[in-house]
Order: C-alpha cells, then structure tokens, then sequence
C-alpha cells in the first residue's frame, strides 16, 4: 500500500481531481486502495511502481494520459521517453503506430493538455525513424486543429531526407507552407542538401538564375523548386495556389513568379493565355527573360512553328539575353523534323561556337536528317567534332549513321562505324544489329549479314520482319532462292508477318522453284486474292493458327472412381457383356483428373462465380446457385461485392451424366418424376464410347 502524500504538493484540488480521473480512467490505480500522486513527477513514479511492482501491462491510453500529464508540466525528456517506449512497442507488435496518435488526441481534453505534445510525437515518430505514413498522422492532426511547429517540421524533414525518400521531403515541405508554418534557415539548408543528393542543385540553380536574371538566395531556390516540381508533376492548380501563398510572404521574387505563371500556362497547354502573362509581365515593367524566351521558343518548335520560333530568337539575342543549351536544342529539332537540316546544322554550329554542346536527342535529329538526304559524310564529321568536347553519342546516333553508310552502300563507312562501337561497348544491342544487318544487305555483303544474324540469334535477340524482309529480297536479287526460302520459313516460324506488296515485288518477273515453300504460297494465292488486288484477305491464309494454353476446371476423379469399382465389386452394379468389365476397371484404376471446361456457347455452366475486381485464379466460390454464391462473397468481401459466373460449360460427357436426372426436375428433387424414375436401372451405350463415357457418367450420377 502506498502511503498518502499530503494535499499540499498540488496546484489545486481541480488539477489532482484530473490527473487523478485520468489515471483511474486508464486502470493505472484503484482509488479505494491506492492514493493520488501529488504532481507530474510523483505521477510519472507511480506509473512506473505500478509497471514493476505490481506487473501492470500498461495500455496505449495509460501512456498516452501520462504522456500528456509530463508534457502539461514541461518534463519534456520523461515524455519522449514514455512516446518512444508506446511507439516501439506499437511498431513491433500487432498494432500500429497510428492507433497511438488517435488515443493520445482522444485523451487530450481530458488532461487538459497542450498542443505541443503532437509536436513531440512527430518529433519522436522522426527520431524513431518511423517515416511510414508520417504524412497520414500529420494530416490527421492537421483535420483536428493541432498545428505542427517549424522544428517539428525541420525534424520530420531532416530524418525523411535521410532516408533517402526525395519525393517525401518535398511533400513535407509543401504541407508545410500550405498550413502556413514557414520556413527558417535551418529548413532551407535541409531542403538545399535534399537537391544535392538529388543531383539536381546546379541545374535548379540555373534555371533560376535564367528567371530572376542573377543569381537568388537559397530560399527563393528551395520555394522554386517546390512550385517549379508541382507544375511539372501536373498538379497545376494546386502549384499555383500554394505560389500565390509564397508571394504574399515575399517568399519568392515577382520574375521568378511571373516565370512560373507563364510555364504553368504552357504546361496545361494554353498557350495563348501564357503569352498574355508575359506580354502584362512587360507593360509592368518586368524585363523578359531567356527561361521565357526558351520556353515559347520550344513551343513553337514543337508545333512545327520555326519561323515563330526563329523570330523569338531573334528578340532574344537583340534583347541581350543569352541562349542557352535548352534554346539551341529546341530550334535543332524543330527545324530537324519539319525537314529544315540546313538551319537545323546551322544552329547546331552557332552552339558548338559558343561552347555549348547539344543534347543527343537533339543531335540525333540533325543526323538522321542529313543521313535521310544523304549527308552522311557530314553527319559523320559533326560527331567526331563534338566527340572532341567530351559528347557521349548512344546507339541511336550509331543507328543513323550506320544506315546512312548502308544506303549509300559504303561497307567500309559501316564498318568502321560498328567497330567504334564495339570499342565502346555498344555494339551487341538489338538496335544496333538491326540497323548493321539491314545496311550490309544493301552493300550487298549478304555474307556479313547472315553472319551478324546468327549472332542476333545466338544473343536472344529476335530478329524482326524488316531484317527478313531485307534478307529474303537481297538473296532473290543474288539469285540464292534456297536461301531466301530457307529465312522466309524461319519469318513464318516465328509467326511474323510479311507484307504481300513486298512478297509480290520480291517475286514479280522472276523466276523461281514452284515447289519452294515462299513460292507455294505465292502460287497458290496469286490467282486468287493477290491478282484482284484483295491483299488483306490473302493475307489471311498466312496466318498460323496456334492453340492458345489457358487454365482448366478439373474434377478430382480419385474418390469418385473409388465408388464406381466398389458398385461393380458388390453386384449393385452390372455390366454386360461382362468382357466389359475388364475394360471398365482397368479405365478407372488408372483415372486420371477429368477436365471438364468448355469454351462454348450452350451447356451446363460451371458453378463457379468470380469476384468483380479481384484474381479469377485467386478469388472465387464454388456453390450450387447464385443467391449461395452471392451469400459467400458477402460473407468474404463485404456486402456491396459484384460477382460474375464463370462463362465455361462442361464438357458433352459431363453434361451428359447429368441428363438422367437434370430432365426429371433437378435440383428439385421433390418432384413426382424424380422420385419415379431416379436412380435409373440401366445405361444403354454404343460401342464406341463404352470405355470412355459410362465409367464416367457412373461416378457423376452417383452409382
């Protein structure tokens, strides 16, 4: 029994008529045996002898009124040490650490306790490393008017940052500005090295800088950033709501805003309506700046728009401003794809002149355009320039080239291209092979080619219908029609298609053996289809047709072929002739299980009903009705459950079996018929199924 401690250690008789209703209320004390602690750390003391000396398993809600009770006091460490100690054990045990949040906010009113315990709690969650659904308990207390502090805040995002969860910090962060708690440096500095382990620092900075024309603190990088991701995640609106909220705080300056305005517009794809931002960003004196410029300059680009897009350019550079990669790039495939390469080259120049280099989708463009018009040589010489200012090409630029060499039917062009990339490391690609086959058939080193396709082959990688195609013309153009037969038969082995104009051009005024495989085929349509011009329905004959392996229904037949031997073993059953016999037994002994679907449009349906939104092979009830099946899944899934039946029958042998007594009024079997005539007396077959349908139909009907 503890001794009573006098009355003159409490604040008030209210205060101890709290603390002590909390803790009667939490099972830590029985009033009529033991006395109320006189303050927050007489508390504490009994919480503990209760735990050690009385063996009492405290419960969530005794720490959680303690823990409010400490706090209310300001014994902050005792706290954390009781939150740490409850959010452990909810961690490791069955219950989740959400179920501390929700009591310790349900015990708040009656402890009278202040807001600053939900700040320790994050703070202990974040130093407990348990960051798993931390934004779920932070809204949760945000719903319920419990307003987190900056620190709170700084920790959370400090451990998140940690852990390496860079899409995480920034949710923090932005939830953070949103319920108005706003940064101090510390924040700033978290966020700053969230960028740098992100890799994406000295690119954010400059994309800045290009927005506010010089260089910007920290703070306005970090509030960018923020707004700058959201706009590019596509959540627009809500990135221009919380913009609006950062520029009431000067949290970013009116450029960088205006900036960000105008790329959110062109995001959601008004342009029109981001130029008059920017035009009302002028007529208020803002100066333009290259993001801006850039930006339209890469919309244009994209529509096809080059003499707006050069116009801009224009603007830009008498306006002062500096191009910068992005710009260049932008114009290079603009002019690129509407067919321009010469000022697609020119633009590539001015930026290699000004020591910039471009991206590889953009010199991609500009080589596969002058490979297509046949510049090569020049495409060619523009890599080994750049190769010297430290560009890093990939296969793709090696695919253009290649081919560019292929039709111009230089070997040694190919060639020599395919073993700089074999110095590379990139030479074993399917990319690369396809591109390097095909441009050898069209330099006529059939040879070379069908030896890179055995290594395409030996690599496991499929070669297509286009190396085919390729392979089976340049071989009739050589006259080799065995081989040419030989990869047509590997092309429809493989089940791909071959189109029958090139079938037609490959054949037409040649001669060829009537008995080969291609010319069969040929031979055989082109009186038809083929000469009437019907190609698509000729085509149809070229088609292989495969069985498509799919799961099956099977009835266990072990237990069943067990009763139908027995029934023949005691005489209930009779077979005649008794030759038969033999056959019967021999056919059940060795069963095997019965598979019974069928993909038709008519029979006995399958009783099995599938869950609408679940795994058909997972999810599913067997039962003998719909209304059974529907009480199943509720009783599973819920009463708002949809399920569907399976849309198999049986097969004709089962259907069968079931004819004895589905005629007769099944499943009813009150009926007068059934009771008549069921169980039937004799089974009446022919020859030929004797040994396959009445073994089975015996165990279905229940012999």
């Amino acid at each position: 029994m503890l001794k009573r401690y006098s009355s003159h250690c409490w604040h008030s008789q209210e205060k101890a008529a709290i603390h002590g209703k909390a803790l009667e209320c939490s099972g830590v004390y029985d009033p009529e045996v033991d006395s109320i602690p006189p303050d927050a750390k007489l508390a504490l003391g009994f919480f503990h002898w209760s735990a050690h000396h009385k063996q009492t398993k405290h419960e969530t809600s005794s720490y959680c009124i303690a823990v409010h009770i400490l706090v209310k006091a300001k014994l902050i460490k005792d706290a954390r040490a009781l939150l740490e100690a409850i959010l452990t054990r909810a961690a490791t045990e069955s219950s989740s650490v959400f179920s501390v949040v929700e009591t310790l906010v349900s015990s708040y009113e009656v402890t009278e306790s202040t807001h600053f315990v939900f700040d320790l709690l994050v703070q202990t969650c974040a130093k407990l490393r348990l960051i798993d659904g931390v934004m779920g308990v932070v809204h949760y207390l945000d719903e319920r008017g419990f307003k987190l502090g900056v620190i709170s805040y700084n920790t959370l995002i400090h451990v998140v940052e940690k852990s390496g969860q860079p899409g995480l910090v920034w949710l923090v962060y932005e939830h953070m500005v949103e319920n108005r708690t706003y940064p101090n440096e510390v924040t700033v500095r978290i966020m700053v090295n969230a960028l740098c382990k992100e890799g994406k620092l000295q690119k954010f900075v400059d994309i800045v800088d290009r927005m506010h024309g010089k260089r910007c603190s920290p703070w306005v990088i970090v509030n960018t950033y923020l707004i700058f991701g959201m706009v590019e995640e596509g959540r627009i609106e809500d990135g221009l709501v919380l913009l609006k909220r950062v520029l009431q705080k000067n949290m970013i300056p009116d450029t960088v805003a205006y900036s960000l305005v105008v790329y959110a517009r062109v995001k959601l794809g008004d342009v029109e309506s981001a130029r008059k931002v920017f035009d009302g960003m002028l007529k208020r004196g803002f100066n333009a700046n290259c993001f801006l410029y850039t930006l339209f300059i890469g919309v244009y680009c994209e529509e096809g728009k080059i003499e707006e897009a050069n116009v801009l350019m224009l603007e830009m550079e008498n306006g002062g401003l500096k191009a910068y990669d992005e710009t260049f790039n932008h114009l290079i495939v603009g002019c690129s794809k509407v067919g321009r390469v010469e000022e697609s080259l020119k633009f590539c120049e001015k930026m290699i002149d000004v020591g910039l280099v471009p991206s590889c989708l953009a010199f991609n463009e500009l080589v596969e355009g002058l490979c297509e018009n046949g510049d090569v040589k020049l495409a060619d010489e523009m890599l080994t320039l750049l190769l010297d200012k430290e560009f890093v090409p990939d296969e793709t630029t090696y695919c253009h080239l290649i081919s560019g060499y292929g039709k111009k039917g230089s070997f040694e062009g190919v060639m020599k291209l395919y073993h700089e990339m074999e110095y590379k490391s990139l030479s074993g690609s399917y990319l690369i092979l396809h591109s390097l086959i095909i441009s050898l058939c069209h330099c006529g080193r059939l040879e070379e080619a069908d030896r890179y396709l055995r290594v395409m082959k030996d690599r496991s990688l499929s070669p297509s219908g286009s190396v085919y195609k390729t392979l089976i013309a340049s071989y009739f153009e050589k006259g080799d029609k065995t081989r040419a037969d030989q990869l047509y038969s590997e092309l429809i082995g493989q089940g791909l298609d071959l189109s029958f104009q090139r079938l037609i051009k490959i054949y037409s005024e040649k001669e060829y053996n009537p008995l080969s495989p291609v010319s069969l085929v040929f031979t055989f349509l082109r009186p038809g289809f083929c000469q009437s011009g019907k190609l698509e329905e000729a085509h149809q004959y070229l088609r292989i047709i495969e069985p498509l392996v799919s799961k099956q229904w099977f009835v266990t037949m072990e237990s069943l072929a067990e009763k139908a031997l027995k029934a023949v073993e005691n005489g209930e059953l009779n077979i005649m002739p008794e030759r038969f016999e033999k056959i019967y037994n021999h056919w059940l002994s060795n069963i095997k299980d019965w598979g019974i679907s069928r993909q038709l449009w008519w029979g006995h349906r399958l009783p099995v009903w599938y869950i609408v939104g679940k795994d058909c092979e997972e999810d599913y009830i067997v039962a003998r009705s719909t209304e059974e099946a529907l009480d199943k899944a509720r009783q599973k899934y819920g009463k708002n459950v949809e399920i569907y039946q399976d849309p198999d029958i049986v097969d004709t042998l089962f259907s069968s079996a079931l004819w004895p007594f589905s005629t007769l009024g099944w499943p009813d079997v009150s009926t007068e018929d059934f009771k008549r005539f069921y169980p039937t007396t004799m089974l009446e077959t022919g020859y030929a199924p004797t040994i396959l349908h009445s073994p089975l139909s015996c165990p279905v009907v229940g012999v």
